[in-house]
């Protein structure tokens, strides 16, 4: 099987955020769609081992924030490669809370929404979250989304072993 034809799926990246409790954390994800329009829904997945994952699960709620093609690797290093276990992402970064106490990541931002989870599926190394979209917002209409393949060929970025296109024996 060539597995390097999976990376033909055209993604976007986008930080994916959460809050439960004192603790927060977000991550970068590359598996995000709008699923429905009425209700407006979206589908986030999310590794087990993340612990923005935990936070999901235990709040219900999620933040998601579309990543523009001028964002630059230590702004993925700060959200893909680290855990929120080890540190404070959000030190630094410019966010805000929405009306439900989420953070939203707005540096390298194009757009946002605030969810509520409305359903988990287990789809065995990751949580499929369906999400409804209680708000949405347009922070910078004149960039352009970063797609994955400009992560890869553009910036020679890498996907971490929580992300779906982790392909362990194969340059990605």
């Amino acid at each position: 099987m060539d597995t390097t034809a999976f990376f033909k799926f055209t993604y976007g990246l986008y930080v994916v955020c959460s809050k439960a409790g004192e603790r927060q954390s977000g991550f970068i994800g590359n598996a995000v769609m709008q699923i429905t329009s009425d209700p407006k829904q979206i589908l986030v997945a999310s590794n087990k081992e993340n612990f923005t994952s935990e936070l999901i699960l235990a709040s219900k709620k999620l933040t998601v924030s579309v990543v523009g093609v001028n964002a630059q690797m230590d702004f993925f290093g700060r959200f893909g490669y680290r855990s929120g276990r080890d540190m404070d992402k959000f030190s630094g970064c410019n966010s805000f809370f929405t009306a439900d106490n989420q953070p939203v990541v707005l540096d390298n931002a194009i757009a946002w929404f605030s969810c509520d989870m409305v359903e988990v599926i287990d789809a065995g190394t990751h949580y499929l979250f369906v999400c409804r979209v209680l708000d949405a917002a347009i922070t910078d209409a004149e960039t352009e989304p970063m797609t994955y393949n400009y992560f890869h060929k553009v910036l020679k970025g890498k996907s971490p072993k929580n992300a779906p296109t982790f392909q362990n024996n194969s340059i990605n």
